[in-house]
């Protein structure tokens, strides 16, 4: 996401989101996709998936930096 497209890393995060088994690594992907989704100026999918990953793990480590 740093160096690439916005866009294909939402790409590549959008099927994984779920097949993590542990909750805390689902909720990094999802806190990853909500903000390509803010950058995509999609914000209704960016507050779902931000909710989603609170919801995993509420002490997600990228959750304050997902929320700016």
């Amino acid at each position: 996401m740093e160096s690439g497209s916005v866009a294909e890393a939402a790409a590549l995060l959008e099927p994984i989101t779920s097949t993590h088994p542990r909750p805390r690594d689902r909720a990094l992907d999802l806190c990853l996709l909500a903000m390509c989704n803010a950058r995509l100026h999609n914000a209704e999918a960016a507050a779902t998936r931000l909710q989603a990953a609170e919801a995993l793990d509420p002490l997600c480590q990228l959750l304050a930096r997902a929320r700016r």
